[in-house]
Parts: C-alpha cells; structure tokens; sequence
C-alpha cells in the first residue's frame, strides 16, 4: 500500500499538501493552550520550551496532575512534585505556600513564579491572569 500511494504521488495523480497558513499555526497554538488547561505535560513544554521532554518527564507530568486530583479531592496525595504555576492556573482562589530553607532560594522561586504567571504563554492557557478582576 505504501507503494502504491507514492506511485501515485509521483505521477501526481494526488493533490499537493496545503500550504500551512498563520491562522492554521494560530488555530493548533490555541488547541494546545486549550488542552494546556488539563494537560500537565503540555502546559510544561510551552511554558519550558527548552526543556528536554522524554518518557521520565512524561511519567512525572502524569503524576503531578494524579497530585492535583488527589488534592483538590481531598484525599491525601502521594507525590509532592508539582508546579505551582499549573495549579494556580487551575485553581486560582486555591491558597498555597511555599517553603524554602533559604531567604534566597525562596525570593528566586517567588520571582520566577511571577515571571510565569505574567507570561504570554501561561495567559494563553489560563485567560484569567492571577491578582485581576475577572
């Protein structure tokens, strides 16, 4: 079958691909923002694009929404890996806190939390921004 299909391709018997537009990349982009939402996986590769993503990271995105799950449901959770960000996102009248052995290491995550939570990609997945009136 594989051959016959690009038998067919060669005689140009089969119309050539469309050529993908901006709004087609704009529609996909908010497809993933959407499924960002639910998706601890996805929301973690466009707020991290450069962040290598494999089996390990995958397995720990699944975790991390069980966690989720777990938490707002009341049970007790098993895992205490998660992204405050997604959470935040998810559940943004959720109070939570951080806590840190050092003043720095705190004031470091506290700025880099800030910058996700003010970033075009995390306003995509989650249109309300935390700290507005919505």
């Amino acid at each position: 079958m594989p051959d016959r299909a690009l038998r067919k391709i060669r005689k140009g018997s089969v119309a050539p691909a469309r050529q993908i537009t901006g709004a087609d990349a704009d529609l996909y982009a908010g497809v993933l923002h959407r499924r960002a939402e639910h998706d601890f996986g996805v929301y973690r590769r466009i707020i991290r694009p450069n962040m290598q993503y494999g089996w390990f990271v995958a397995e720990l995105a699944r975790e991390a929404e069980q966690f989720y799950g777990d938490l707002i449901a009341g049970r007790r959770p098993t895992m205490a890996l998660l992204t405050t960000s997604w959470v935040a996102g998810k559940n943004p009248d959720l109070k939570t806190i951080y806590a840190s052995y050092s003043d720095e290491l705190g004031m470091r995550a506290n700025r880099a939390l800030q910058r996700t939570l003010s970033s075009e990609s995390f306003g995509k997945i989650f249109p309300l921004r935390i700290g507005t009136q919505g």
